[in-house]
């Protein structure tokens, strides 16, 4: 299970580009983050910048991506909505419309051993990008960390 830590950490952190309102909160949990990388509970850790919105006809690869964390949140259990909405979008150049994803401020894809974590996601609870970095941040090696266990049971 993610939560016991039995492996260390491999993290990948998605901030959304453009979203300049929101880019104190995206540096604070970067810098978060950063500072967690040097310690024993991360293995690796990488940071992406994706566009606001994907459109499922244009970026086959991160649509692949997209379609690869729904599949671990159904698996689950949970919800990546409303973090991540698809829908349907016009176009000014033709009459048909094209669907899209419109993509949350920031979220991970958190891996150990065999186990992952997408967030943020929507089980009993919300469950936040900022939750897992206090979790995380409570702890100084391999163990339980509370919260992160219940969540991906």
């Amino acid at each position: 299970m993610i939560g016991s830590f039995d492996d260390p950490l491999d993290i990948d952190l998605y901030l959304r580009e453009g979203a300049t309102s929101a880019r104190p909160r995206q540096d604070a949990l970067r810098a978060r983050l950063d500072r967690l990388a040097s310690t024993p509970l991360v293995s690796a850790y990488r940071t992406h910048t994706w566009p606001a919105r994907v459109s499922t006809d244009g970026d086959p690869e991160r649509i692949d991506r997209i379609e690869e964390w729904e599949a671990w949140a159904e698996s689950r259990g949970v919800s990546l909505a409303p973090a991540f909405e698809r829908h349907e979008a016009g176009s000014l150049v033709s009459e048909a419309g094209y669907e899209e994803v419109v993509l949350p401020v920031v979220w991970i894809d958190v891996t150990a051993g065999d186990e992952r974590l997408i967030a943020p996601h929507v089980g009993e609870t919300p469950f936040t990008v900022p939750e897992f970095v206090t979790a995380l941040e409570t702890r100084d090696g391999p163990g339980d960390v509370g919260p992160i266990a219940r969540t991906v049971a």
